[in-house]
């Protein structure tokens, strides 16, 4: 739950901070990069969107082997596994056929920030509460 809304807010903090950022003319090294301010927002955004990443997949993951029963636990991971694949492909080609409508980069990431919000608190307000 944590994880998914770190994740929100990071996305949503860089399609801001990429919102009015001019495209680049030339290659950059990364000196020149960290050397910026914008540079360094963004590689804070990105370590960010991986910390929520990990503490939304490692607790799924968890849960999924904790839930499944054992006879059947190598084929619910098998399953789980494909309908992630099944999603990533899903997701590449809605970005592919939105950057080819036009959207660009920071509307992508506010898109994703926003909708992963959504349902983190989708999510919160359906589980039980604990005891």
């Amino acid at each position: 739950m944590s994880g998914a809304v770190i994740l929100g807010l990071f996305a949503l903090d860089l399609g801001i901070a990429a919102w009015g950022a001019p495209a680049a003319v030339t290659l950059r090294g990364p000196a020149d990069v960290f050397s910026s301010l914008a540079g360094l927002h963004t590689a804070v955004d990105l370590c960010g969107l991986a910390v929520g990443g990990g503490l939304f997949i490692v607790p799924a993951f968890a849960a999924v082997q904790a839930w499944s029963d054992v006879a059947f636990r190598a084929r619910t991971i098998a399953a789980v596994n494909i309908l992630n694949a099944a999603f990533m492909t899903g997701a590449t080609i809605a970005v592919a056929v939105l950057q080819k409508a036009g959207v660009g980069v920071p509307m992508l990431f506010l898109g994703v920030g926003a909708a992963t919000l959504l349902v983190a608190a989708a999510i919160r307000t359906t589980m039980p509460k604990a005891r």
